[in-house]
């Protein structure tokens, strides 16, 4: 069990990367359920999709039919897409909160994770996109608001709330929290440009006619290999972001000392 103490940034790394596999296949499974929803709704959007494509190719469909199929199809995805976001904010929390338990010395239960997760899972999505938002056009934000996602889960407040409570955290440690942002960034870019960059080759250059059975195959289990990594590095992410939280934490609120308390006192009660 690690000691939740203030780290430097290549201390919050080292400890995000043992956090990642430590309980990895908690991870992996609550990433099924969170997941498996919009798997199955893109699927039946695909199969419907490809349904009306045919049709509309071998002439068995009028004009009316598709004018209707795209208001119903419309409307339907945008209430589909109200609990798909929820269910999406509900599985980000819980990653969060089980992050943060293990993080802290408590075993971490898919229960209990996906029970916290559903308390703000709306304020969950907020601060995502607003992160996503300040990463893809300016990162001037990020100092400000990186551990934001992770005061979501672990203190009940809204998006506001954890936007202005991740401003007062990371006050005279802002460059080091986008240091670490930083290296979470290059990091996820030199392990998956590798990939990327043959799978775009092989699609461009010999994809014009057709690719052939092993060119398919090779292209299939590069995807796979890419999606992997992808995937252990959003758990690295979220792990390092939990760890600045703490960290955070710590430096200001002597969060260590706070637990090392709680944890006496139940000690004594029991």
């Amino acid at each position: 069990m690690e000691t939740l103490r203030a780290r430097s940034v290549g201390e919050i790394l080292d400890a995000s990367l043992r956090l990642t596999f430590r309980r990895f296949w908690l991870y992996v499974g609550m990433s099924f359920f969170g997941i498996l929803p919009a798997a199955i709704f893109v699927g039946i959007a695909a199969i419907v999709a490809f349904i009306v494509a045919n049709s509309a190719g071998s002439g068995n469909v009028t004009n009316s039919f598709f004018t209707w199929f795209a208001i119903i199809g419309g409307v339907g995805g945008l209430i589909l897409l109200i609990p798909l976001m929820w269910w999406t904010g509900v599985w980000t929390g819980a990653t969060y909160h089980a992050l943060a338990m293990e993080a802290t010395g408590r075993r971490a239960t898919m229960r209990e994770s996906f029970e916290a997760g559903r308390k703000r899972p709306f304020s969950m999505i907020m601060v995502d996109f607003v992160l996503g938002i300040s990463a893809c056009f300016c990162c001037i934000p990020i100092p400000f608001f990186w551990p934001a996602p992770p005061a979501v889960a672990l203190e009940d407040i809204n998006w506001t709330g954890a936007l202005g409570r991740s401003s007062m955290l990371t006050e005279g440690r802002r460059w080091q929290v986008f240091g670490l942002f930083l290296v979470m960034l290059l990091l996820g870019m030199v392990l998956t440009m590798p990939l990327t960059a043959p799978i775009a080759i092989i699609e461009v250059v010999f994809g014009r006619n057709g690719l052939t059975p092993g060119l398919l195959i090779l292209t299939v289990f590069l995807r796979m290999i890419q999606f992997a990594v992808s995937y252990i590095m959003g758990i690295f992410t979220r792990a390092a972001q939990t760890l600045c939280y703490l960290d955070l934490r710590v430096r200001k609120e002597g969060l260590d000392v706070e637990l090392a308390a709680q944890t006496a006192s139940q000690g004594t009660q029991s």
